[in-house]
């Protein structure tokens, strides 16, 4: 200290006509540049910088790519707030990841965001896939992603999910080039390594603290509460009082949101895709438990029957559903260019008996096709995490097939989404399917149609078809190739050209109608498992020449829903917004079941008295529990 002090003393002496103040600004400056002289600790310095950039660019990429904002918030005070609450957990846990840099080769630190990049590239496949995030769930169920034809689907992001191993190639590069130059390489030392992590502690959760604030010494749902009673329920992890993970304990809870599941958008977006990777094992671990749930006769009663009907009935009409992949409603009953990719389907919305309604919204979520299949089904919606076919397709459903005597499900994709157990669970009596490989949605219909004409014409029967050809990533057969104009994406005219080769093998079925009887008294439904256009497309859809864009919102698109009954007189086009969830009880009506003890949590859209009693972000958490619970099987004593 001494020697130090002669030291400055000596420096200050040297430059004389310097003030005090100057001299002291001039020591500090010293001290520092002091620093960047050691080698070693410079090289550190230099690579902790790089490792916490690399990172920090990737979060903030992948933040702007899926919701295209760097920062949320108004203007004024309210702008700076936020600003400080959205970026300082994200630099916080890029300068944490840098840190095990202390610890670990260099070598191996970059391997370690290698195994982040992996991750960052999952969700972001994922989300444009299905529009969720990876969860546990998720996890669980990674054997259905293994088919080829699903995989390709993500064939058209790769090149912006390379470019996270571009980023992290970069500077590796960089962080080399600086060894080279410093001569020196990372040293591993414990002590730098706390001194980063209790520093990065302070701010890794700060919007925790924010919200703990608000959410627990403040009020919860507009109540007012006493500390005491805010942190008295829970242990470790029941994180009323545990404050890293007390937004993710509010999400798990259902205080925030009756959909639990958009917890994934709003966490991602306040913290990063990072903070999400340990977030999704403590929500789950704070989920309610099935046995823990609660369904009440006062939720239920408006939904069901007095009547409990659950045995067959003689007055049923043929009935047969097509279950069309990823249909949507904008390119049907189009004019110009977008006429040719339909034809079919375009004039047969406008025949005698028909309705129409363009506007289905798709309410499927990590079931995706599964989930579009359970609701046609059972007119229940899907769970707020998880498909319902693979966790819970051993349950009792509600469903209108067991009533027929000759039921069948012709999947065209096998051993997907559960398609072995819930073929019966939703009370078909018979699953037709490939051994190997897949059928394009010809076989589909030709099976289809052979199945109805091999029955016997006294026995009505209901018939289920999935079809896969217009599955990403939309190959066509090349006769079926169009031309189209420059105002229609690529991806679209892909999309348009495996529409014009579905609506032909459709078209088969739909001759049929004006020839032969027994079609002609059938229902035929025909309608899209779910929307398959991202927000992304949503403006470059909406600019395509002659399109109708009352079924392209900003946030979404509709799938079609065609109904063909000799009950309907006439010919309906119906414009109102309607759920996947209405199809279920329209069905029964045109069934003539008026009596089964489950009505379904939609309306009957043929039914101009109908009315929603429901809305829908209650609907899908009734429908969670419902089905978590297995409400059906215990409420009536319903056995396999």
């Amino acid at each position: 200290m001494v020697s130090r002090f002669f030291y400055v003393q000596n420096w200050r002496i040297q430059k004389p006509g310097f003030s005090a103040n100057q001299n002291a600004s001039m020591s500090v400056r010293k001290s520092v540049f002091d620093i960047f002289k050691n080698q070693e600790r410079c090289n550190s310095i230099c690579n902790l910088i790089l490792l916490s950039v690399c990172v920090l660019i990737e979060i903030v990429l992948f933040n702007f790519s899926l919701f295209g904002l760097f920062v949320s918030g108004a203007s004024g005070i309210t702008y700076i707030h936020e600003l400080f609450l959205f970026w300082v957990p994200k630099i916080a846990v890029a300068i944490f990841l840098a840190s095990f840099m202390f610890v670990v080769d260099k070598k191996w630190i970059y391997g370690i965001i290698f195994i982040i990049d992996l991750w960052i590239t999952a969700n972001y496949l994922y989300n444009k896939s299905n529009d969720l995030f990876i969860d546990v769930v998720a996890l669980k169920m990674t054997s259905n992603l293994f088919d080829p034809a699903v995989l390709s689907s993500t064939l058209p992001h790769i090149g912006h999910c390379l470019s996270y191993f571009a980023i992290t190639l970069l500077f590796f590069v960089l962080s080399v080039v600086v060894d080279k130059h410093i001569k020196n390489n990372s040293p591993k030392s414990l002590k730098y390594f706390f001194l980063t992590f209790g520093f990065v502690l302070l701010l890794f959760f700060v919007k925790d603290l924010d919200a703990w604030r608000s959410h627990y010494i403040g009020h919860i749902n507009g109540e007012e509460i006493e500390d005491e009673a805010a942190l008295k329920k829970g242990g470790f992890f029941g994180v009323k009082w545990f404050i890293p993970f007390n937004i993710v304990a509010i999400y798990a809870e259902g205080n925030s949101f009756n959909d639990i599941n958009s917890w994934q958008n709003h966490y991602i977006k306040d913290y990063s895709i990072i903070h999400y990777a340990p977030a999704i094992f403590v929500f789950d671990c704070l989920r309610p438990s099935d046995d823990e749930l609660i369904v009440t006769e006062d939720e239920v009663e408006p939904f069901l029957n007095d009547k409990s009907s659950i045995e067959g009935k003689d007055s049923l009409n043929t009935v047969i559903i097509i279950c069309v992949e990823s249909l949507e409603s904008w390119p049907i009953a189009e004019t110009g260019q977008l006429a040719k990719s339909a034809p079919n389907l375009t004039k047969f919305i406008k025949h005698d008996h028909v309705y129409y309604c363009g506007k289905v919204k798709s309410q499927v979520k990590n079931g995706v096709s599964g989930d579009g299949q359970m609701i046609i089904n059972t007119g229940l919606l899907p769970l707020h995490s998880g498909a319902a076919c693979q966790l819970y397709g051993d349950n009792i459903f509600p469903n209108f097939a067991h009533f027929f005597d000759n039921s069948v499900i012709i999947a065209a994709w096998p051993r997907i989404w559960n398609q072995d157990v819930v073929t019966y669970t939703y009370g078909y009596k018979e699953l037709i399917q490939p051994y190997e490989g897949k059928w394009n949605d010809e076989m589909a219909i030709d099976k289809t149609i052979q199945y109805v004409v091999d029955s016997d014409l006294s026995n009505p029967v209901c018939v289920f078809t999935i079809t896969t050809s217009m599955h990403l990533p939309f190959k066509a057969e090349e006769r079926h190739h169009k031309r189209y104009d420059s105002s229609i994406p690529d991806m679209a005219v892909d999309y348009l050209n495996c529409l014009s080769y579905t609506d032909a093998c459709l078209g088969k079925l739909l001759k049929l109608i004006d020839t032969n009887p027994t079609f002609e008294n059938a229902s035929i439904i025909i309608t899209g498992d779910h929307t398959v256009f991202r927000k992304g497309m949503m403006s470059k859809l909406k600019h395509i020449r002659g399109i109708n864009k009352s079924v392209v919102g900003d946030n979404n698109t509709y799938c079609p829903l065609i109904i063909y009954s000799p009950k309907i007189n006439g010919n309906i086009q119906d414009n109102r917004e309607l759920y996947q969830l209405d199809i279920y009880p329209t069905l029964l009506n045109l069934l003539g079941i008026n009596d089964y003890y489950w009505s379904g949590l939609g309306i009957d859209i043929l039914n101009s008295q109908s009315k929603r009693i429901i809305e829908e972000d209650k609907a899908y958490n009734l429908s969670d529990r419902l089905i978590r619970t297995n409400y059906f099987a215990k409420k009536f004593g319903i056995k396999k």
